[in-house]
């Protein structure tokens, strides 16, 4: 993953130490890892990204209090390999809400949810394994639905939570059931996505 900085959001200054991180050493290198969220969480920020087993496609987790020192926490949420739709985990988000931690991904033809009242963990705790938060006691995850690319986030004025998503997997959906031979990553699968989100 590489780092860049901004005071006004419009000019940019590369780390020069980029890439900052490399996959850990849980996951396949050379592998997909990337698609940072980051929640900041009292005096440290919790980095949220993708990466992969031989296994499994990932969610992991950094926390870091100066984005220079990077603690790894592992994988956080996991899922098998997709044969529709996205291949591997993309976009993992997570951020608490009324006490309990929320957990977006994208994978094979849907986003994903799951809670946990625990931010590093949202789909079990790896045998004998402790960690800095408090035992899970709360977990559960589904297919929210077809969406694609979602992020969800909170107008800081109203309070009000919005998610925001592509169409991508339910016009593939609408295809296979209109008999249309769309293939993946062409012209015609793509350009019915340029009517917006």
């Amino acid at each position: 993953m590489c780092l860049a900085t901004s005071d006004d959001l419009y000019r940019w200054e590369l780390d020069p130490a980029n890439p900052v991180l490399r996959p850990p050493a849980w996951a396949l290198d050379p592998g997909k890892s990337g698609h940072s969220w980051i929640q900041p969480l009292g005096d440290r920020y919790l980095v949220y990204y993708t990466a992969q087993t031989a296994a499994a496609s990932c969610a992991g987790l950094y926390s870091t209090p100066d984005f220079r020192v990077f603690t790894d926490h592992g994988p956080v949420f996991c899922l098998p390999y997709q044969m529709r739709g996205t291949v591997n985990i993309e976009a993992a988000m997570a951020f608490p809400r009324e006490g309990v931690w929320h957990f977006f991904c994208n994978s094979g033809t849907g986003t994903y949810h799951a809670v946990s009242n625990r931010p590093d963990r949202f789909s079990g705790l790896l045998e004998g394994e402790e960690g800095p938060w408090r035992d899970r006691t709360l977990l559960q995850s589904y297919c929210l639905g077809p969406f694609h690319a979602a992020r969800v986030f909170r107008d800081p004025v109203s309070g009000t939570w919005y998610m925001s998503a592509t169409r991508k997997e339910e016009q593939r959906r609408m295809n296979r059931k209109a008999g249309l031979d769309v293939f993946r990553g062409s012209m015609r699968d793509e350009s019915p996505l340029t009517e917006g989100l």
